[in-house]
C-alpha cells in the first residue's frame, strides 16, 4: 500500500519530539524503498516552513538532512483539477487544506495518509484513508 506521510511526520525526523522513534522508522522505511509513499509537492514547503520556525539555527547535518529529505524519491503530486475538487469535499468534512491535500492524494493512489494530527484523523477515520502514528 502507498502512504502518504506529512509535515508532522517529517519535522521529527529533525526535532525530538514524542513519537520520533515512529517518524524515525518509517523515514528508514522511504530510504529502503521511496517508491511505497508519494506526497504532495506541499509537503516540501510545509516541512521547510515548520523546519525553520522549530530550528532556529540548524546544524550543517540538519541542512544536509532536509535537502536528502527534498531528494528521497517519494513520488510527488502537483495540484491538479481532480485533487482540487478532492479537497474542497475534504474540507466540507472539516480538515485543512494542507490535511485535505495529503489526504486527496492517498485517495488517488488508494493509500493512506499517515501523520500525527489526532484531531485530523478523526474528523475521517471512517473514510479509513488515514493513519494515525
Amino acid at each position: 500500500m502507498v502512504e502518504v506521510p506529512d509535515a508532522s511526520v517529517a519535522i521529527k525526523w529533525f526535532v525530538d519530539e514524542p513519537g520520533r522513534e515512529k517518524a524515525l522508522s518509517l523515514l528508514a522505511q522511504i530510504i529502503s524503498d521511496p517508491t511505497r509513499f508519494c506526497v504532495p509537492e506541499l509537503f516540501y514547503f510545509e516541512l521547510i516552513h515548520i523546519f525553520n520556525r522549530l530550528v532556529r539555527k540548524p546544524s550543517q547535518t540538519q541542512k544536509r538532512l532536509l535537502e536528502t529529505v527534498v531528494d528521497l524519491g517519494m513520488t510527488r503530486f502537483a495540484m491538479t483539477g481532480n485533487l482540487c475538487a478532492k479537497i474542497s469535499l475534504l474540507q466540507g468534512l472539516g480538515l485543512s487544506g494542507y490535511d485535505a491535500a495529503y489526504v486527496a492524494v492517498a485517495q488517488e493512489v488508494s493509500g493512506v495518509w499517515i501523520t500525527f494530527d489526532t484531531k485530523a484523523h478523526r474528523k475521517i477515520a471512517s473514510l479509513k484513508v488515514s493513519r494515525c502514528l
